[in-house]
């Protein structure tokens, strides 16, 4: 949303940060095109997704309408004007209420305390929730306290669902990986409706999560999720166990980092959004719930009828793995992230 505005170095920087390929016009069409699909299927389905994309500016600065066309048709964007001059705690609570109401509540207080100052211009936030009931859902009758190990001899004691059903896996050994570090375990957990799934990536030992984050890239990730896409449904017994998460990143300096300084710098040219100058992106913040449990992703409790353990494979996530939720039909990746104790919420 931003890169629609950007121009000149600015927008060079981010179209090689972002890995942008596609000229700026047809980018935010294709993007527009997703965003309208993903609402489609929530629609008809088991599933609710929510993101909320909002860009907040000083009041005295003002939008071309070349770029608020673009940011609200889409990107379905909110962009308003604030006080953060004169009241940039008023300006929080109110960014921080409209994110909440957008998340259904469960993104709160995404802007911390003090965190603006009369000399912020402009904020970008994003934040995705998402709820969805698994396919094969987990009796929780069957729900046991088991160890779970953090790292190396240490381990915590946490809820682990247990469920017996077909499903699609593969082991990475069928990839002739060099180390056994390097191998480890797939699985796709449906959710229902059948447009979105959770993929599990667990290492075959307890401390692989390192060597597995590190061959985790585009062109990876790619060849794992079609070797799942190929491979037939068979029995597997799975234990995961319960997860909530809270996560908050500040982005500016990973941004930068990786490429894409002038954006938040008194270089900026944002020209295309405002011809107002300087105008810069002052602060970038994204905050993600996740809960993981019987019923599904983000849902309550609930008893369901599962088939009884039967002979099979075994998945058994007791160690940190990387969990990603997909739309399946464009691929789209809502979230991906790591599990390393299930015992802590953030």
């Amino acid at each position: 949303m931003t890169y629609a505005g950007a121009r000149g170095q600015t927008e060079n920087e981010m179209a090689k940060t972002l890995h942008l390929s596609l000229p700026q016009q047809d980018l935010h069409m294709a993007y527009g095109k997703l965003t309208a699909w993903l609402g489609k299927v929530q629609n008809g389905n088991r599933v609710v997704l929510a993101t909320a994309n909002s860009l907040w500016c000083q009041q005295e600065y003002r939008f071309t309408d070349s770029f608020l066309n673009i940011a609200r048709t889409q990107y379905r964007a909110d962009i308003q004007s604030v006080d953060f001059k004169n009241a940039a705690e008023s300006a929080r609570a109110e960014i921080n209420s409209w994110v909440e109401q957008k998340t259904k509540g469960r993104i709160k207080n995404l802007v911390a305390p003090n965190q603006f100052t009369s000399d912020t211009l402009m904020v970008l936030c994003n934040a995705v929730y998402f709820k969805g009931t698994w396919q094969k859902q987990f009796d929780p009758k069957r729900t046991k306290s088991l160890p779970f190990v953090t790292n190396g001899d240490n381990y915590v004691d946490v809820p682990m669902m247990d469920v017996t059903s077909k499903f699609t896996t593969f082991h990475a050994q069928n990839f002739n990986f060099k180390a056994i570090a390097d191998n480890f375990k797939a699985i796709v957990l449906p959710y229902a409706g059948g447009d979105f799934s959770m993929i599990v990536f667990l290492p075959d030992t307890y401390d692989g999560l390192p060597n597995l984050e590190r061959r985790l890239n585009a062109d990876n990730l790619h060849k794992w999720i079609a070797e799942l896409d190929q491979t037939p449904k068979h029995t597997v017994s799975v234990r995961l166990p319960r997860v909530k998460i809270t996560q908050e990143f500040q982005l500016v300096k990973v941004l930068s980092t990786l490429g894409m300084p002038s954006a938040f710098s008194l270089d900026a040219d944002l020209t295309g959004m405002s011809s107002v100058k300087p105008l810069f992106l002052s602060d970038s913040v994204h905050k993600a719930f996740v809960e993981i449990n019987e019923e599904g992703t983000e849902a309550a409790a609930a008893t369901a009828h599962i088939a009884s353990r039967s002979q099979g494979d075994s998945f058994l996530a007791d160690h940190p793995f990387i969990f990603l939720i997909r739309e399946n039909r464009s691929g789209s990746i809502l979230f991906i992230g790591r599990v390393s104790d299930p015992s802590k919420e953030s």
